[in-house]
C-alpha cells in the first residue's frame, strides 16, 4: 500500500517559501522535496521534526514453507 504524505507550501509577503512534510518518516522528506527546493533555489534553513528522526523499516519479508 502507498504511503500518504503530504506538503504544506507557505509563501511569505516577503518571498520566503516554507515547506512542511506529513506523514513521512525518516530521512524520505528531503527525497520528496528535492526536486522542489532545488526549482526554488538555495535552503538557508531546515528544521528537523521528531518523524526524521523515527526508524522507518523498509524491509519486506517473504516466508515461503518447504515442506
Amino acid at each position: 500500500m502507498a504511503e500518504r504524505h503530504d506538503i504544506d507550501i507557505t509563501i511569505s509577503n516577503t518571498g520566503e517559501v516554507h515547506l512542511e512534510v506529513k506523514g513521512i518518516k525518516g530521512s524520505r522528506c528531503l527525497d520528496i522535496t528535492k526536486d522542489i527546493e532545488d526549482e526554488l533555489g538555495i535552503v538557508i534553513n531546515r528544521e528537523k521534526k521528531s518523524e526524521f528522526y523515527e526508524q522507518v523499516n523498509d524491509t519486506d519479508i517473504n516466508i515461503t514453507n518447504t515442506k
